[in-house]
């Protein structure tokens, strides 16, 4: 009678969080289109290049007919190529492209995307159903409720001028609590998941405040599109926009660590109801070293990669290696990697002190 009963309030709490998940994306106040934008799909049926320079990097001009799937009307667009690889769109015939509207005037060409994206988000839903099974369902209730809450609730947040920190703390603390009760149901696991978690992020975010006053980091040393956003009219708090990217960065390998501790303890406590807790304690330090080193490579390696094509041009350029990671956004990158990888080692004792105290209590 007991386990029907938990697996009654899993389910409900499931369809609370499925339902809600829903609606704040189909009715959420926070996040509306403002500013009259929208598309139409289309396909290129013609092309004429005009063309400076056709090697890698492509500078110039092109026409570009495109005909639309809802009307079969045909439009032409000029692109122009700068030989900028971040910002130019070069098209062919037979390109899927999406016809940007500013109210009912087309200014802009660029590829449909958003298709091929749904091809790879339905494989892994697809993979998780079938090698997680009930549980691959729970993971994907978990995934979409965070994503409704960083893109439907905490981004809209800030921008309406909330707190960066204090938000996303808070955000990331409803994030924790109901992926552990969606994957884990209510327990001492999740409540020891949850406290080990939401201390080792506050540990990466006070690190990142404190690293960020001690090397002077610009408020934009992160990203280049902290200049647009100020060319937009916006001003935000963006030192804390910049610790609440580590924190979010963290998060999610900062969570494994702690479920995996505590889980781990979990089963070490219902096979040996009578142990103590400081052997608790110890064997969830022992987990912990094993774990340790993946999570800290995995996180750091995170962060490396998104930096390699502009370290390998300062190589290429043959700057000093002091000076490349004295670069602002370099820095910045570096900080984050490292603030994180701390807040997951003192995840590991955290999370291995509040288990062991609550299992043996």
């Amino acid at each position: 009678m007991k386990v029907n009963s938990k697996i009654k309030l899993e389910l409900i709490f499931l369809t609370l969080v499925t339902i809600f998940s829903i609606f704040i994306i189909l009715y959420s106040p926070l996040y509306k289109n403002t500013n009259d934008y929208y598309s139409k799909k289309g396909v290129v049926i013609k092309t004429e290049d005009n063309l400076d320079y056709n090697g890698v990097v492509k500078i110039g001009f092109q026409d570009v007919w495109v005909k639309l799937y809802d009307s079969g009307k045909v439009l032409k667009f000029s692109n122009v190529l700068r030989g900028n690889w971040l910002l130019d769109n070069y098209f062919e015939k037979g390109d899927n492209v999406l016809v940007i509207y500013k109210k009912d005037t087309p200014i802009y060409l660029t590829y449909d995307r958003v298709e091929y994206f749904l091809y790879f988000i339905l494989m892994f839903l697809g993979l998780i159903l079938i090698i997680g099974q009930f549980r691959g369902f729970k993971t994907a209730i978990s995934l979409l409720f965070t994503v409704v809450m960083i893109f439907y609730i905490l981004l809209p947040l800030i921008i309406n001028g909330y707190s960066p920190i204090t938000l996303t703390i808070t955000i990331i603390g409803i994030i924790i609590f109901v992926c552990f009760f969606i994957l884990c149901g209510f327990n001492k696991k999740v409540v020891s998941s949850s406290l080990g978690t939401i201390l080792g992020i506050v540990v990466s975010g006070l690190l990142g405040y404190i690293g960020i006053k001690l090397m002077k980091l610009p408020p934009g040393g992160f990203s280049e599109f902290v200049q647009m956003i100020l060319f937009t009219g916006y001003y935000m708090d963006f030192y804390g926009i910049l610790i609440s990217s580590i924190i979010l960065a963290s998060l999610g390998a900062i969570m494994d660590v702690a479920i995996d501790i505590s889980s781990g303890l979990y089963e070490i406590k219902r096979h040996k109801p009578d142990i103590s807790f400081k052997e608790l304690f110890e064997s969830g330090m022992n987990i912990g070293k094993d774990i340790m080193g993946t999570m800290a490579n995995t996180l750091i390696l995170v962060y490396v990669g998104s930096l390699i094509a502009p370290i390998l041009y300062f190589m290429i350029k043959g700057t000093p290696i002091d000076i490349i990671l004295s670069y602002n956004f370099i820095a910045s990158e570096i900080l984050a990697s490292l603030c994180g990888s701390i807040g997951i080692v003192l995840t590991i004792p955290l999370t291995a002190l509040i288990a062991a105290y609550l299992y043996s209590s």
